[in-house]
């Protein structure tokens, strides 16, 4: 979604050559095959955990940290990895789409030689 706000405001003259239908199914599915995968790596550590007995959680929504409570081995790898996982997730994509985006969006800085003025003012005419 960041991306194609990026070219619609950046480029919107080239977005429908930027953002054609198999760039958006791309982005979709990357976007669906990350989120997988990060949750599915988290479903295998919990699967791996024994419980002593058989209690009921006490929640509505069956969550990782309820569900950790009631562990009885040690659920140091699955912090670390869950852990890991949100910092990632979260610092990642921001760290790869700021250091892909290009200047564009800025104007181009006119040189006085070319006819261009390096000040901020409009030029006025002298009479």
């Amino acid at each position: 979604m960041a991306y194609d706000r990026y070219v619609a405001i950046c480029l919107p003259l080239h977005y429908t050559t930027v953002m054609c239908p198999q760039r958006c199914l791309l982005l979709v599915a990357m976007s669906w095959l990350c989120s997988s995968l990060l949750a599915f790596s988290l479903t295998l550590h919990v699967a791996q955990l024994s419980f002593c007995a058989s209690r009921s959680i006490p929640h509505f929504f069956c969550d990782f940290l309820p569900l950790l409570k009631l562990a009885c081995s040690d659920t140091h790898a699955f912090h670390v990895t869950m852990f890991t996982e949100a910092a990632l997730s979260g610092v990642l994509p921001l760290a790869v789409s700021w250091s892909l985006m290009p200047t564009s969006c800025t104007p181009p800085s006119r040189s006085p030689l070319l006819g261009g003025s390096t000040e901020s003012s409009p030029p006025v005419a002298l009479s």
